[in-house]
């Protein structure tokens, strides 16, 4: 009799009764689900879910138990991986949330999972299963199915917020945020986005008034530093392409329809930094260029912390989003000479950044060339804007070269991408 039928026996007799061997046999079902599902010797997807499938009923009513919690969260994990739908990954995320509630966190008992070290601090490990539930969420962010768990996950934060006390924990919880943020984002869900990443901002500001704990995990907390200028920068685009699109109307009133997600108990601490960016109201240039220079400030803190990450990849994409708010910003534009001082600081902007001397290795190619596409057609509305005016005669030429330019480095790049090379 093989393995499988020997468990197979087990499960189906009443030998199992104790919650030691239901433990036993549920992390033999894991580990078996494991093997098929990441040995490539033995791949079979169809048997790996089987056996997860197993184990998650094995505990189905047990899971809040310090000794079953681990193995469940990592195998409908698990099970995710394979089905690739969002139910069981905000399931399992509702579990993390009870468990952590619970009698102030205890500590989860780990019974001889192959993959868990008996070293490891499994209340870290149970956050760090949390995060990655989250990361995996991204797939489902322009899914109709999104709004359950993005409110689970919310639910989860915002409660967090008054218990959280090490930088580890900060780190995990701003890292979340901004990963949730995205989502809002997506979905032009401009309060809750900003209030999202005031929240970053001032856990980010917590740690650093502890600079001695702070110099042991410094490139975290860059990291976070630039995703959340990132992420800011974001914003800017978005709601500046929002309002440009939209200059008639309201884009923002799905958010009237519900109750929006929240930060409350932070709330008189966001209050300033939320206060320093609109949410809703943009209607003139004017407004416009208060929302484009933050998103500018935005970019420069981004670009620094992504060039001492060496992230070479992540600040050219910046400077893209960049030159998007430099195309939204000018469909406020009335007046001619605005136009123009729009388009030379962008020109400025983009010679520095597009030109062939920095050496740019192949991988960074594909970045350079949407820069460019989206400043070739930045210039296209320009030249028609501008065209019968006396500011067309003056600048004719210098926009012909510029142009120029522009084919020329976009025809460079995509010969690069071609040759290879």
């Amino acid at each position: 009799m093989n393995i499988r039928d020997q468990l197979h026996e087990l499960y189906q007799s009443n030998c199992v009764a104790t919650q030691f061997d239901i433990i036993a046999l549920a992390t033999s079902y894991y580990h078996i689900g494991i093997i098929y599902k990441d040995c490539e010797a033995l791949k079979n997807l169809q048997l790996s879910l089987y056996n997860l499938t197993r184990s998650r009923d094995l505990l189905q009513g047990k899971e809040l138990d310090c000794t079953a919690i681990i193995i469940v969260v990592k195998t409908v994990i698990a099970m995710s991986e394979i089905e690739e739908v969002p139910r069981r990954l905000n399931d399992a995320i509702k579990l993390c949330l009870q468990y952590i509630e619970q009698n102030n966190f205890p500590k989860p008992i780990c019974t001889h999972l192959a993959d868990v070290s008996t070293e490891e601090d499994l209340r870290i490990l149970l956050i760090s299963l949390y995060e990655r539930m989250i990361e995996c969420m991204k797939v489902f962010y322009d899914s109709d199915k999104a709004g359950e768990w993005i409110n689970t996950v919310h639910e989860f934060l915002n409660k967090r917020t008054s218990i959280i006390n090490s930088l580890t924990e900060r780190c995990e919880w701003s890292s979340a945020v901004i990963v949730m943020s995205i989502h809002l984002l997506n979905n032009l869900r401009f309060t809750e986005t900003r209030n999202c990443l005031a929240a970053v901002e001032y856990m980010i500001m917590l740690m650093e008034r502890d600079n001695q704990s702070l110099d042991t995990i410094p490139n975290t907390v860059t990291e976070l530093k630039a995703r959340v200028a990132d992420a800011w920068l974001t914003y800017t685009s978005q709601i500046l392409w929002a309002l440009s699109s939209y200059k008639q109307t309201n884009p923002l009133n799905q958010e009237e329809l519900k109750e929006l997600l929240l930060f409350t108990s932070l709330s008189e601490d966001l209050a300033y930094i939320s206060n320093r960016i609109t949410d809703s109201r943009v209607l003139n240039i004017n407004d416009a260029k208060i929302v484009f220079s933050y998103g500018a400030e935005q970019y420069e803190l981004a670009s620094k912390h992504f060039v001492a990450m060496c992230n070479d990849a992540a600040r050219l994409h910046a400077v893209y989003k960049l030159t998007l708010s430099f195309t939204y910003l000018a469909s406020f534009a009335t007046d001619t000479n605005t136009k123009v001082h729009i388009r030379e600081q962008r020109k400025t902007l983009l010679y520095a950044i597009c030109t062939d001397e920095h050496g740019y290795p192949l991988r960074l190619v594909s970045h350079l060339i949407n820069i460019l596409e989206v400043w070739s057609e930045a210039l296209t509305t320009f030249f028609y804007a501008l065209e019968g005016t006396r500011a067309f005669r003056i600048l004719y030429r210098d926009l012909k070269r510029e142009r120029r330019y522009v084919l020329n480095m976009i025809g460079y790049y995509n010969e690069r991408i071609a040759n290879g090379t």
